[in-house]
């Protein structure tokens, strides 16, 4: 679950680095997809905490908001 998912600290994202995460995402227009991401830096936009990385769903790199972020599983 979200809970699980890794701090703040970079050195936690990096014990995660080459791993696949499975999430659920709802958008800013509301829509939902399932996501799997593999997470490389957390930033910090405007006091909102996001994580960024590799979309294999779009197949691009991309920023989540982790707030939008539910049913995520590590593997």
């Amino acid at each position: 679950d979200l809970h699980s998912f890794p701090t703040r600290r970079s050195s936690d994202l990096l014990s995660w680095n080459g791993t696949a995460v499975h999430f659920h995402y709802r958008d800013q227009k509301g829509e939902e997809t399932d996501r799997v991401f593999s997470p490389k830096a957390w930033e910090t936009r405007h006091g909102v905490q996001c994580v960024k990385g590799y979309c294999h769903l779009r197949k691009s790199n991309r920023t989540f908001i982790v707030r939008r972020m539910s049913k995520v599983a590590v593997g």
